[in-house]
């Protein structure tokens, strides 16, 4: 098994675990935290996820030091209740919006972590259309 941390929140959205990449303060913790206030969905890690691959998928979990743990803008780290891990489903690239190709192409919609390939969403930063983004990704 080979394991690298990775600057990403992590949640579980349904039955998918989906990882939110981008620049710190691109709205990470807040594009999880949104989802958390309006779905079926728990947190797995946020700002940091350890990722492990396991007979070719991709397994994230929080670093033991901030496992529990996440930012709220304005108010600080927050204790919340967390899965101990989920298998990635999604890998969320937050872009600036000017970097987010209309129509792109199949190639930039899937990654590879690990040596293992995963469907990836580009999404502008902050964009209120973030989680059908995220939604319509995971149905493909």
């Amino acid at each position: 098994m080979t394991t690298t941390c990775l600057h990403a929140t992590t949640i579980r959205l349904g039955h998918h675990g989906v990882m939110i990449r981008g620049a710190s303060g691109s709205g990470k913790s807040s594009l999880a935290a949104h989802i958390l206030r309006h779905n079926a969905s728990a947190l797995v890690s946020d700002d940091y996820t350890s990722v492990t691959a396991v007979n070719g998928r991709l397994i994230g979990k929080a670093p033991d030091t901030i496992n529990g743990l996440i930012e709220i803008r304005g108010k600080g780290i927050e204790r919340f209740p967390a899965e101990p891990a989920v298998c990635i489903h999604l890998v969320v690239d937050l872009l600036p919006r000017a970097d987010v190709d209309r129509m792109p192409e199949p190639e930039a919609l899937e990654c590879t972590i690990l040596d293992v390939a995963v469907k990836r969403q580009p999404v502008p930063c902050f964009d209120e259309n973030a989680e059908d983004l995220i939604r319509f990704a995971l149905r493909g």
